[in-house]
């Protein structure tokens, strides 16, 4: 085999080979073939070909044109044939049991029992074969090229919005500003009138005291000249003294308190504890356009057999274990929520708990508000938790007039089940903006709720009645749905295609219903797969390709892997 070294590109979804002179790499250079030799079974760069040539006049040579009969690469089959499971081996077997390509490591630790173990250099693949598996990789490559575009796209538009929006942040603050300048305008227009009028009512009192005091300065100088030179004029000048006295001290006897006068301003602290309280100027949700649907809301999952995974962490206090809400981070990690131990854990993508938070009381349910935070009910709050960085943050807290135990969210709107009895929908700053459906029944009724993609559909779970409800977004009842397999439901979820997921605590079952909620669409887990214990929370995880449950009374959660 020509020891003939490869790099690839791409370039119009095809592939093209660059090979390496094989002489020319035996002294440690790399030289672009231009030619390969079959009985030599090497390639050869432009120089090196020549000299080739003149040795062996006899070889049969091929040119890039001739591609077809160069063999292939050595990077390329270096490529092929290692183990991605053992390092530095290589694949030389294949299980027909498990449908498994294998290295002799592979065959040693893990299929040592396998009956169907056959050599690779014993298979053999038709023109017919290779034609459909190229085909179907052409396939998988124009969808994958699609939804590259689309998420290329998507962070395009991210940006674009981010950049409006950050506007809109900027120009709401211009007019705070501006607000605060007219406020600050009228204040002080309405302090410069008090001290004009003040002002004036000072002045006119300065002036009355220095025209009473230049008049009687007047009349006594006048009475001292006259003295008893005019009898008349003494006359005139007693009464008008007299009765310039009788206003003098009119005037003393209005002011007799003395006063110092100035100006004080009682600031509304209102506004001042209002903005205080506000944590920001607003919050930022995420709206999602479908462009094209992935699946439909009725088509039916399919699940394999299931695989526990143990969230027990050595800081548990307690023994009891009830995940009772779960949800997914836009990585893949999930986070569940650990009831009888008051917390919530993150999982990393081998379902190993990486972070864990403690809750001021105990949590019910969960919903994701952006893709890394999370709303977590707990006893009568809405406890906002974020991940950063890996590690789960405590935030707000929304304190509300009631319990809850089911939250859903979309688009700014949260929604909220209190007490088993109603469902409530409230803005993301705690504002109630309406109850939407109640049942006063008794006090298990309304438990669990979940919304549909595009927000038309609210999707509740009525415990004792073993029902499950679809509602409207002004809070009408669409449909009822019960069936056998669905006693006590608790948790329901919805996938991102719009699927319904619900499971019956005591029936032990995970079942899925269709868009409307009216029929029953597929079963996707029961006793005999594993449920054993009341399945109460199920949560779909697209980024994985899987379905998870999570039960009473037991530690593990159980992992369905898609068909």
């Amino acid at each position: 085999m020509a020891a003939a070294y490869l790099s690839l590109k791409s370039k119009d979804s095809e592939t093209i080979a660059a090979y390496r002179c094989s002489t020319c790499k035996n002294k440690n250079t790399e030289t672009e073939a231009k030619a390969y030799c079959k009985k030599c079974d090497s390639c050869f760069c432009e120089q090196c070909v020549n000299l080739h040539n003149q040795l062996f006049q006899n070889h049969a040579i091929y040119g890039p044109e001739e591609m077809e009969k160069w063999p292939v690469a050595m990077a390329t089959q270096e490529f092929l044939e290692s183990c991605e499971v053992h390092k530095g081996k290589k694949l030389t077997l294949f299980c027909a049991d498990h449908s498994q390509m294998c290295c002799d490591t592979c065959i040693l630790l893990s299929h040592r029992q396998c009956s169907k173990v056959t050599l690779i250099a014993d298979a053999t693949l038709s023109a017919t074969d290779n034609q459909q598996i190229s085909a179907k990789i052409n396939s998988v490559l124009n969808q994958l090229l699609k939804l590259q575009t689309n998420w290329e796209s998507n962070m395009k538009s991210l940006q674009v919005s981010y950049e409006e929006r950050l506007k809109e942040i900027r120009s709401k603050r211009e007019r705070i500003n501006a607000s605060l300048d007219e406020l600050e305008k009228a204040t002080l227009k309405e302090m410069e009138e008090v001290k004009a009028s003040w002002n004036a009512s000072l002045k006119f009192d300065v002036d009355t005291c220095s025209r009473l005091r230049t008049e009687l300065t007047r009349l006594s100088d006048s009475i001292q000249e006259i003295g008893k030179k005019n009898e008349e004029l003494a006359f005139i000048a007693r009464l008008k003294s007299e009765e310039l006295i009788k206003q003098a001290d009119k005037y003393l006897n209005n002011n007799s308190m003395q006063t110092e006068l100035s100006l004080k301003f009682i600031i509304y602290n209102d506004i001042e504890v209002y903005l205080s309280n506000l944590t920001c100027l607003g919050h930022t949700i995420h709206i999602t356009k479908e462009l094209t649907m992935q699946g439909s809301p009725d088509q039916a999952i399919i699940v394999t057999g299931a695989t526990p995974v143990s969230v027990r962490t050595p800081s548990d206090t307690s023994s009891s274990y009830f995940i009772s809400g779960m949800c997914g981070m836009f990585n893949g990690q999930i986070l569940v929520i650990d009831y009888q131990n008051k917390r919530l854990k993150l999982l990393d993508l081998q379902h190993k708990v990486v972070s864990e938070c403690d809750m001021s009381g105990y949590p019910w349910d969960m919903c994701v508000i952006t893709p890394c935070q999370v709303a977590v009910a707990v006893d009568s709050c809405i406890q906002f938790v974020s991940v950063n960085s890996g590690q789960l943050m405590k935030g707000r807290r929304l304190q509300l007039q009631h319990d809850c135990k089911g939250v859903a969210h979309h688009q700014g709107d949260l929604y909220v089940t209190s007490s088993g009895q109603a469902l409530y929908k409230y803005t993301l700053t705690g504002t109630l903006v309406n109850k939407m459906y109640e049942d006063t029944s008794n006090s298990l009724t309304v438990w669990g709720c979940a919304v549909s993609p595009s927000g038309d559909r609210i999707y509740v779970t009525i415990r004792n009645q073993h029902k499950l409800l679809t509602l409207a977004k002004d809070g009408a009842v669409i449909s009822t749905f019960t069936d056998t397999e669905l006693a006590y439901p608790y948790g329901v979820n919805v996938t991102p295609a719009g699927q319904v997921l619900v499971c019956g605590r005591n029936s032990n079952t995970v079942i899925q219903v269709d868009r409307e909620g009216k029929k029953k669409i597929a079963t996707l887990a029961t006793q005999k797969d594993g449920l054993k214990s009341g399945a109460v929370s199920v949560f779909y995880n697209q980024k994985t390709g899987s379905v998870i449950v999570g039960q009473r009374n037991n530690e593990n959660i159980l992992v369905f892997n898609l068909k």
